[in-house]
């Protein structure tokens, strides 16, 4: 719990005594095996994951209200194409971590969220969950709010099956239905990494799950492999590049057919290897060192404008 609270607080820009700044970094997923379909409708999976230097930025600022009846949370961001209070899991997953952690704070006070979205909508980069995580870490800090280390967790557990990549941040292997996590300690990839956003598509991830035809994944083992060598030689760029790997390609490539043109154009740029994150469609690659990279980002970016250059972010 106080590594949680010391990694969040590394994140922190500015904080008075009534409003915080913070930055919400996204995370890629390094290889991601479907293992099968559980009982209750969820997939078991393995998957590595990191949090990488790509933000949305969050400023939560309260004051007591002036009448009972005024709304408790108030929201507002840079993107104005859908109804957020209705449909934004950020402003439910506030409203619920209130009602069940601090009922007094929803009662009392009036709360503004202000999102700086820059991690594109269903991108497979987890823009909604690390929210959730900056926003419920921002109310503990500001309300002083007392909660231990299960609640918080499974608090997260109950609302998504990625939220504990932001609650450890670094890097961190996954299984279960993503609900179960453990910090990768000593992996301290130094990699240069090149973004494929793809900010005109959206993908809903269980869309993804539910179009994914399973079959035991083609290369069992992936993620147990890869793990062991960002143990023991996280410097290896080459095999760790070998090792990227994600069954929900197979989904996303049938119904786009863009994916493989863009992961073969990145190859022929100088990657070492290519995988897209989570359930799509962002595409990462891993290059040898920046030069490389920067070559390849020139290269490609009149093409494909949504490109970014980003790196892994240690605990």
């Amino acid at each position: 719990m106080i590594d949680f609270y010391q990694n969040q607080a590394k994140l922190v820009e500015k904080q008075t005594k009534n409003s915080l700044l913070i930055k919400a970094p996204a995370k890629v997923n390094l290889t991601l095996e479907i293992l099968n379909k559980r009982t209750d409708g969820y997939h078991e999976l393995m998957s590595i994951a990191s949090v990488i230097d790509f933000y949305d930025i969050i400023k939560i600022s309260f004051k007591k209200k002036e009448k009972a009846n005024q709304a408790s949370i108030l929201f507002d961001s840079n993107i104005k194409n859908f109804d957020f209070l209705n449909h934004n899991n950020v402003v439910k997953a506030a409203r619920q971590f209130l009602l069940n952690f601090a009922p007094p704070i929803y009662n009392y006070y009036r709360i503004n969220i202000y999102l700086n979205k820059q991690i594109p909508v269903g991108s497979g980069l987890g823009g909604s969950s690390t929210d959730i995580v900056g926003v419920v870490y921002t109310f503990i800090q500001l309300f002083k709010i007392k909660i231990n280390a299960r609640q918080l967790m499974g608090f997260f557990n109950s609302l998504g099956s990625d939220l504990l990549i932001f609650y450890y941040s670094g890097m961190t292997v996954l299984s279960s239905r993503g609900d179960q996590a453990k910090r990768i300690t000593g992996s301290g990839i130094r990699a240069p990494i090149l973004l494929v956003l793809n900010y005109n598509k959206i993908y809903k991830t269980k869309d993804i799950f539910d179009s994914y035809k399973l079959k035991i994944t083609k290369k069992p083992g992936q993620t147990l492999t890869l793990l062991k060598v960002l143990k023991n030689q996280p410097d290896w760029l080459e095999k760790i590049a070998k090792l990227l790997y994600n069954d929900l390609e197979k989904a996303t490539r049938v119904e786009q057919g863009y994916l493989k043109t863009i992961k073969q154009n990145l190859l022929q740029q100088g990657a070492l290897g290519t995988v897209m994150s989570g359930s799509g469609p962002s595409v990462m690659a891993i290059f040898k060192n920046n030069n490389k990279l920067k070559k390849a980002y020139k290269n490609l970016k009149v093409a494909w404008p949504d490109l970014t250059m980003v790196k892994l972010l240690k605990k």
